[in-house]
């Protein structure tokens, strides 16, 4: 009879608490990423290019892509390009404009003066010679800087990529990772935490950050190592 009486009371305890109930969604909300990369875009309105949509029609290439569904943009950044294009000035431009049409920005930095992927990752210019030390520094010093730069124009972006298709490490030979640098892991490692640091200390936990692998094949080891 005790058990039965405890269970009734348990029951219309829940009854009338059943009206006043609210249903809360603990799920985070995502979003489902469509993006494009449009690094050379500055570079091809250099030359006129006119991009038409599938009636021919001549368009303005940013508004169509975020009203046809694009919801994030990435740009390139070289350190100090030779030929002046993917430079940080071309990058605040466009992250200007890319953020005028409501879409995020991805910012992929290179470590490098020029294209860096599997095959190469060269150091820029102006860090040559320097010691692991040196480069930790120069890596954080120049992460902040940029992050600093796009902050004050209103233009952090949501993503930061911290080098391109480092299959093989990055800023070679310092953060290589491949054949006989196959124990380099730890200087690698350290040259991504500066870069993460750099950005943590501008951004706080805001910004998403990546590391970037070419392809799914021996992309394993950067989980642990």
């Amino acid at each position: 009879m005790k058990k039965l009486l405890i269970l009734l009371l348990f029951l219309s305890i829940l009854t009338g608490c059943d009206s006043d109930t609210e249903t809360i969604d603990l799920q985070p909300e995502t979003t489902f990423y469509k993006g494009m990369d449009l690094s050379f875009q500055p570079e091809l309105e250099q030359y006129n290019i006119t991009y038409k949509d599938a009636n021919g029609k001549p368009i303005d290439l940013l508004p169509f892509v975020a009203e046809n569904g694009t919801n994030l943009i990435r740009l390139k950044l070289w350190h100090t390009p030779k030929d002046g294009q993917n430079s940080l000035n071309d990058v605040k431009a466009y992250a200007k404009r890319v953020k005028a049409q409501n879409m995020d920005f991805l910012l992929n930095f290179h470590y490098s003066d020029y294209w860096a992927d599997p095959g190469k990752q060269n150091p820029p210019e102006a860090w040559k010679n320097m010691n692991i030390q040196e480069i930790r520094t120069a890596i954080y010093n120049y992460t902040k800087s940029v992050i600093e730069e796009l902050k004050m124009q209103n233009t952090l972006p949501e993503i930061i990529q911290i080098g391109n298709e480092t299959d093989s490490g990055f800023l070679w030979d310092y953060g290589k990772v491949w054949n006989e640098f196959d124990n380099n892991w730890n200087n690698y490692a350290a040259l991504v935490k500066e870069a993460i640091r750099a950005v943590r200390e501008v951004s706080g936990d805001t910004v998403k950050i990546m590391l970037h692998h070419s392809s799914v094949e021996n992309a394993v080891f950067f989980s642990i190592n």
